[in-house]
């Protein structure tokens, strides 16, 4: 899911997708604002976990699969 806006926040979709996933990545180009939101959506018990950066850099492909692999392993 790609988020286009953050407010207002599209809880419903986040609650649909929460519900038909294993887990769910969120990577964020900051400190993580965005994953709080999506935790306290999470009424699965599934794990939320936040791939960031802050040193200007984009995200990589490697970094999210590395954390997939954390959630696989």
């Amino acid at each position: 899911m790609e988020l286009l806006t953050l407010w207002p926040f599209p809880e419903n979709e986040v609650r649909h997708l929460l519900a038909h996933v294993r887990a769910a990545i969120v990577p964020e180009l900051n400190l993580g604002q965005v994953i709080d939101t999506v935790r306290q959506l999470n009424d699965y018990q599934i794990p939320v976990l936040g791939v960031n950066r802050v040193d200007g850099l984009l995200i990589t492909p490697a970094e999210i699969l590395a954390r997939l692999e954390e959630v696989r392993s």
